[in-house]
């Protein structure tokens, strides 16, 4: 029982670090393409 209350802070700080690249993952490449629709948009010849 002590032993799984050792691991539960482990496994949630992993959890919680690994949401939250993810999110800024899926932001970055949100971005991205939003970025590279804006430019086809605004510069449509190239």
């Amino acid at each position: 029982m002590i032993f799984l209350f050792q691991i539960i802070p482990i496994y949630i700080s992993d959890v919680l670090h690994i949401g939250i690249f993810l999110t800024i993952r899926i932001f970055a490449f949100s971005l991205q393409i939003a970025t590279s629709k804006f430019y086809e948009q605004t510069y449509p010849n190239q």
